[in-house]
Order: structure tokens, then sequence, then C-alpha cells
């Protein structure tokens, strides 16, 4: 009887440590949870900041025929149609005639939805230059 009262004790000291390993398993994959959901809501919050400023770069690169100011509404409407809040005080292009480069310098916002009442809002600024032909 004293054997199985030892067993009995092993018995329930292993249960206690699985019963510890599933919490602190829970607790990882609960974690591991909320690290993912975090990656899949900034996710395309970064790649439209990347699509934005290709197209930066492509307007910086852009004839000499074109004037800082076309630039800047090409700009200003593909923002929009990102669905990007860029204003046009937040927007400056430059045209370099001597150097031959292109300056573009933006200030706008990305919102990121991470649950229906919590957004938060990302202030970019990003700045290009570019040599135009």
């Amino acid at each position: 009887m004293v054997e199985t009262e030892k067993e009995m004790r092993k018995v329930s000291r292993g249960d206690s440590a699985r019963g510890e390993i599933r919490l602190r398993t829970l607790f990882e994959t609960a974690l591991l949870f909320l690290v993912a959901y975090g990656a899949v809501q900034v996710g395309p919050a970064v790649v439209l900041r990347l699509k934005f400023i290709d197209q930066m770069t492509v307007a910086a690169n852009s004839p000499i025929e074109m004037t800082a100011d076309t630039i800047k509404r090409n700009l200003l409407v593909t923002a929009e149609n990102f669905g990007l809040t860029l204003f046009a005080d937040d927007l400056s292009v430059v045209r370099h005639r001597e150097l031959k480069k292109t300056f573009v310098s933006a200030t706008y916002e990305i919102h990121i939805n991470f649950w229906p009442s919590l957004t938060y809002v990302w202030l970019v600024k990003d700045e290009v230059e570019a040599y135009y032909f």
C-alpha cells in the first residue's frame, strides 16, 4: 500500500506539471495569434506605403516637360486613389534644373484598423529624389 501511495503522489505531481504545461502552451498560442493578427493588419499598410513611394519615384523621373505643379496634382490623385490622407500642403515637389533632379516630399497618414474600436494612425514622411530626363 505504501508503494501505491508513492505512485499516486507521482501521478498527482505529473498531473500538476501537465496542467502548468497546458496553461503555458495556451498562453503561448494566444500570444502567437496576437502577433500574427497584428502582422496581418500592418502588412497591407506597409505595402500601400511602398506602392506610393514607387509612384513618387516614377513621378520624380518624369520628363522635363512636366512642371512641378503637374507632378503634384498627379500625386494627389494617386494618393486619393490609394485611399491615403494627403493634403496639398503636405506634398512638396521641387524640380532643380541645374542638378537635373526632382525632389518629392510627402507627409501623410495611413489608418490601420486593429479592432472596430482601435484604429492606429501611422504618420508617414517620405522623401524621394531622382534625376529627370
